[in-house]
């Protein structure tokens, strides 16, 4: 299975692809993936801002920016990606569960 560049897959690279599966489903205020209100700020902020760099490169029935400078070339897939995991990778690596879940090595 090849590894694709989103919020989801770069947490696993992060916590070193270890989790606590029971903690992982509870849905309660307290678990370790709670985080704000049940929400993963980091996670939301990362989301949005791929969708926006995805707008800025695709090329369907609306041509972006990036795909008009480039003549058409719709790179809104990759862009999206990668710009969501950077991102999601640099907010998270500050994150308590994810420094607990690497140093459990």
């Amino acid at each position: 299975m090849a590894w694709t560049a989103s919020p989801s897959s770069t947490d696993v690279l992060l916590r070193g692809g270890r989790y606590d599966g029971a903690a992982l489903c509870e849905e309660t205020p307290g678990s370790p993936f709670w985080y704000t209100g049940g929400v993963n700020r980091a996670g939301a902020l990362a989301l949005v801002a791929g969708v926006g760099a995805a707008a800025l490169c695709v090329d369907t029935l609306y041509r972006g920016p990036v795909a008009e400078a480039l003549g058409g070339i719709d790179l809104s897939l990759p862009a999206g990606m990668l710009v969501s995991a950077v991102l999601y990778a640099a907010l998270m690596r500050t994150d308590s569960g994810v420094r607990a879940a690497r140093g459990a090595a």
